[in-house]
């Protein structure tokens, strides 16, 4: 995927990003091995749900924990 080279300080963007960028374009076209972007979105997606998953499991154990009224005795 080499081209002519660009000067990068005319884009606005430092030189890195550009790089990463066309990384991420080669894995997205199979030429680089990698997560593509779909993956990469599909795993953040998974540890979003993983993290209220936990957050709620963790509520829920501490209220189970704790005693509470067992009502009129």
């Amino acid at each position: 995927m080499r081209g002519d080279p660009v000067d990068v300080s005319t884009i606005g963007c430092p030189g890195e990003a550009l790089r990463n960028w066309a990384r991420q374009a080669e894995r997205d076209d199979g030429l680089r091995a990698g997560p593509t972007s779909e993956e990469k979105e599909e795993l953040a997606k998974l540890r979003r749900e993983l993290r209220q998953a936990n957050e709620i499991q963790r509520k829920a154990s501490a209220y189970l924990a704790c005693p509470h009224e067992s009502g009129p005795q």
